[in-house]
C-alpha cells in the first residue's frame, strides 16, 4: 500500500540529504531557543526534517494531521512562517466530498 502511495501524481520520494539535515537543525534550534513562545513545546526530529524536506523543495502546502500535543509543537501550529523566516502552508488535507446517489 505505501509503495503505492508513492506513485500517485503530486508525490515525490526524497532522501535526506546533507542540505535538509542542516535544515532540520536550524528549525529545531529555531524552536528551541524560542521554546517560552510555544509553550516550553519541542519540535521532533522527524517533524524538523519534513519541514525542511518541503521548505527546500518548495511545497506549495504541506499536508499533515499532526497537531500539537503535550510535549510536540506539531507542524500545523506553525503554518506560515515556518522558523520566522520560511513561508510555508501547513494543514489537513482538503478531500472533496463526492455524491451519493440512491435513485
Amino acid at each position: 500500500m505505501f509503495e503505492d502511495l508513492l506513485k500517485r501524481p503530486g508525490i515525490q520520494r526524497v532522501a535526506v540529504d546533507v542540505r535538509i539535515a542542516k535544515l532540520a537543525r536550524e528549525l529545531r534550534d529555531h524552536y528551541s531557543r524560542n521554546s517560552e513562545e510555544f509553550g516550553r513545546k519541542t519540535l521532533t526530529p522527524p517533524d524538523a526534517i519534513h519541514l525542511a524536506t518541503a521548505i527546500l523543495y518548495k511545497a506549495d502546502e504541506m499536508h499533515t494531521f499532526d497537531k500539537s500535543n503535550k510535549k510536540h509543537l506539531g507542524l500545523i501550529p506553525l503554518s506560515g512562517k515556518v522558523g520566522g523566516m520560511y513561508p510555508l502552508v501547513i494543514c489537513e488535507p482538503k478531500v472533496k466530498q463526492g455524491s451519493l446517489d440512491f435513485s
